[in-house]
């Protein structure tokens, strides 16, 4: 671990304890249909609400016959969604 994620700190403790938590996020039947309908339905605030999650379920329900049928809804879904949280200029 040492190698990996050096951790120096001054002045030298008598003793460190490192301590590492995983985490694990599951995508369920129903967010993939929550994404799907949200999609087919240009609902972009139930989009919203996947947050960093929604490339991963996307990713998941791109192949189903609805997804793929509709291309270009699928990607400006998407698109919208991901315009929604590009960073504004607020240079004058």
């Amino acid at each position: 671990m040492d190698a990996r994620l050096p951790l120096t700190i001054s002045p030298a403790p008598s003793d460190v304890a490192r301590v590492f938590v995983g985490r694990l996020e599951l995508i369920t039947p129903d967010m993939k249909d929550d994404v799907e309908h949200a999609i087919a339905g240009n609902d972009l605030d139930a989009l919203n609400r996947y947050g960093r999650f929604l490339d991963t379920v996307a990713l998941q329900i791109v192949n189903r016959p609805s997804m793929s049928a509709n291309p270009a809804r699928f990607s400006s879904a998407l698109t919208a969604v991901a315009a929604s949280h590009a960073p504004t200029s607020s240079c004058q």
